[in-house]
């Protein structure tokens, strides 16, 4: 209990936004405990854990500034933006409810898509053998619910389609759930399910993706709403910056390093 008092104690510490240290802005950004590799991978603290924490330190390094993370459930990651005690989060696609939030990249009123961190593709996952199927607009053969991460944005996706959506707490519950036939599909992002089958290819060797993808999204840097009324140009910064690093060879290379 001690030693859980601490990691709590530090991680309160850290969790006050934006500051100072030795003269030197610090900045602190959460991201989800799952891996979602390339962008993160190991589900646990630390810095450089995949190519989107690595961006962000060079955009830093870049403008002047220091960088933390830190590691919680997406929800909770959202609702700690909104109280202002991180400066960031990565990585969300657009909603407009979510403006409540944080702030996304704009331009003229809308979200800028050039200045998104990364895309990213849902798909569906059934049983081999299963005759669901999904042609681009619509499921058929759909007999029960879908497995969905909690909070992902494709769940309103889904419910717009008469789809019903039983949230989990990880892509790892939703593949359970779907071999004890609890669910008759799983939709999530193809990063994060695919690391989980290839980590467990005996365990889940009789579930597969089905073509073509669910939905392709942009996902964003969010920033808080403290940073961006208080230093807006800081803000359009480490935008612009994080898009011109994407677009370039030292982006591809980066990329390249963690996919190899």
């Amino acid at each position: 209990m001690r030693v859980k008092s601490i990691v709590w104690g530090v991680l309160f510490l850290l969790l006050g936004g934006a500051a100072q240290g030795e003269g030197r802005l610090t900045l602190l950004f959460a991201y989800e405990n799952k891996a979602n590799p390339p962008y993160y991978l190991a589900e646990q603290e630390g810095e450089g854990l995949g190519v989107t924490p690595d961006l962000l330190q060079r955009v830093g390094q870049r403008i002047g500034f220091d960088v933390k993370f830190v590691r919680v459930p997406w929800l909770r990651a959202l609702k700690l933006l909104e109280a202002n005690k991180v400066d960031g989060v990565f990585h969300a696609s657009f909603k407009v409810e979510r403006l409540a939030f944080g702030a996304y990249p704009m331009r003229d009123g809308t979200v800028d898509e050039s200045r998104k961190v990364m895309q990213q593709s849902y798909f569906l996952y059934k049983p081999k053998g299963s005759s669901l199927a999904w042609n681009g607009l619509e499921f058929s053969a759909l007999d029960g619910g879908v497995g969905v991460d909690a909070g992902y944005a494709i769940i309103k996706d889904l419910k717009k389609l008469g789809v019903v959506v039983q949230e989990n707490s990880s892509t790892q519950a939703n593949m359970e759930m779907l071999l004890k036939q609890r669910v008759a599909g799983v939709v999530t992002l193809e990063n994060m399910a695919d690391a989980v089958l290839d980590a467990q290819r005996e365990v889940f060797q009789e579930i597969v993706k089905v073509q073509p993808p669910i939905k392709t999204k942009a996902y964003y840097l969010m920033l808080s709403h403290r940073l961006t009324q208080q230093t807006p140009q800081l803000a359009e910064q480490i935008w612009n910056v994080s898009r011109d690093i994407r677009l370039s060879a030292e982006y591809r290379n980066l990329l390249h390093a963690y996919l190899h």
